[in-house]
């Protein structure tokens, strides 16, 4: 796509800008847009974003408070600290995953959009195995028409439950 200022370089910067009450989207090269005086430009438009950088910038818009409270827990497995995963976005091992639920599956929700794996199932896995995978995602579901207060639903959810869990015995 071309700078819609100029109309020869190739546009690298998408910004909205609200003109007469109106929004108004630009696509612009990075020559013009040095030229604009209402787009920030203090940061270096060809540099890389590292993973480090991404988990970082979005620990930080989670409340300060409720991280200071975490800051000093250590995972018993491997010994490593929440400052550490905020410092370097890798967790230490598994059992971390456990210790810092509260702060790590808020996160991981926002990156993924939820938090359980929903990998495949292998065709040559047992049915029992699809069965139990099916429960799980049940359950689940139920957990969250209880919270919802959605009751019926719960019921019908619940119901599927005791028949799958019967074929399983």
């Amino acid at each position: 796509m071309l700078c819609q200022v100029c109309k020869k370089n190739p546009a690298t910067i998408h910004y909205k800008e609200l003109v007469g009450g109106i929004i108004k989207d630009m696509d612009i090269c990075s020559e013009c847009a040095k030229g604009k005086k209402n787009i920030p430009l203090d940061v270096n438009i060809n540099m890389p974003i590292s993973i480090q950088d991404l988990f970082s910038s979005l620990m930080e818009m989670d409340i300060e408070d409720h991280f200071s409270k975490q800051s000093e827990k250590t995972c018993p497995g491997c010994g490593s600290t929440y400052s550490r995963f905020k410092t370097t976005g890798r967790v230490g091992c598994h059992i971390c995953y456990e210790a810092f639920k509260d702060n790590l599956y808020p996160l991981i929700r926002r990156i993924q959009g939820r938090v359980d794996h929903q990998g495949k199932i292998p065709s040559n896995a047992s049915e029992e195995l699809k069965i139990k995978k099916e429960v799980n995602s049940l359950k689940a579901q139920l957990r969250e028409a209880i919270e919802k207060e959605d009751f019926e639903s719960a019921a019908e959810l619940r119901d599927k439950i005791r028949l799958l869990e019967k074929e399983v015995n």
